[in-house]
């Protein structure tokens, strides 16, 4: 598999509104999954930003350069026990409509296919790690145009260890280069990579997602592969702790 084509799973968060003049408003980042033979769109859960939209307006395009949405279904909504550890909570998944998905329209910017092995990948600091994400400080929409200008940033990290909370990582962000603020960046797909003999071609493994870190530090906590498959697993096969709406 070639390097960059493992991250092209991730799609800038747009949220439609009622009023013509002004029909979309930009979010983080979430990237497509498929796991267990269905399809999933998977964001940071205060990347939703549900006190200000709410779930239907959350729309996600087949590819960041389409004019056509993904069908979305049920929200999931992992439900927290730990009042003074959240950020293990921090996640939003979106059912796909896989009867009513127009795969064409995905073109080479396919879902990524999530397996349950993804789960042991091991986190070392000698390896390398990839994550593409939006900002918003490189995302513009002309009303007048009707265009939206949807930038992204696919760059490198490396680890840097296990925090004090459960499921959480922190990585060092590398070449942001000018790149003012990392928000919306939350919600990027992290995959750790291996070279094979310096080629662009590569075995990779997911990480997990960035769910938040300032642009000081070049620093972000990771919410690790586990938590994420974890609840996948249990939207395809409910128990209790998900909430779906």
């Amino acid at each position: 598999m070639k390097l960059l084509d493992i991250v092209t799973c991730a799609r800038p968060v747009l949220f439609a509104n009622d009023n013509p003049a002004f029909p979309y408003s930009v979010g983080g980042t979430a990237f497509v999954v498929k796991f267990q033979g269905r399809s999933y769109v998977v964001t940071a859960r205060h990347v939703l930003n549900l006190k200000s939209f709410d779930a239907g307006q959350f729309c996600i395009q087949y590819r960041a350069d389409c004019r056509d949405f993904l069908p979305l279904g049920a929200l999931h909504l992992l439900r927290g026990t730990d009042d003074e550890d959240t950020d293990q909570y921090d996640i939003g998944v979106r059912e796909v409509d896989d009867a009513a998905v127009r795969a064409e329209l995905y073109g080479p910017y396919q879902p990524y296919s999530l397996l349950q092995i993804d789960r042991l990948t091991i986190f070392s600091e000698r390896g390398a790690y990839i994550y593409r994400g939006y900002p918003i400080a490189m995302r513009e929409v002309d009303f007048e145009g009707q265009h939206i200008e949807q930038g992204a940033v696919t760059s490198r990290a490396e680890y840097v260890g296990h925090t004090q909370y459960a499921g959480i990582h922190e990585l060092r962000l590398l070449d942001l280069g000018p790149l003012p603020s990392i928000d919306g960046l939350s919600g990027s797909p992290v995959f750790q990579v291996h070279n094979e003999d310096n080629s662009k071609f590569s075995r990779e493994s997911f990480a997990g997602m960035l769910i938040r870190g300032p642009i000081e530090s070049g620093r972000a906590f990771l919410l690790e592969h586990r938590r994420i498959i974890e609840v996948l697993t249990q939207i395809s096969s409910p128990t209790p702790g998900i909430g779906s709406s």
